[in-house]
């Protein structure tokens, strides 16, 4: 996992891949699996919120 996660940061320290991440809209920034795990957990929980105040329910 150390080496995947090194090798990301690696290539996010180019500013080549950070033009083409922002020109897909991506903010990039490196961070732990932990951290990650974090930030996706809070994107989760605040989605599901606005979904379900909204009354969006699947098809």
């Amino acid at each position: 996992m150390a080496r995947l996660v090194w090798a990301a940061r690696e290539a996010l320290a180019q500013p080549e891949v950070q033009e083409a991440l922002r020109k897909l809209g991506v903010t990039p920034q490196a961070g732990t699996p932990a951290e990650l795990a974090r930030l996706l957990n809070q994107e989760i929980a605040h989605w599901g919120e606005v979904v379900k105040r909204a009354g969006i329910t699947p098809e």
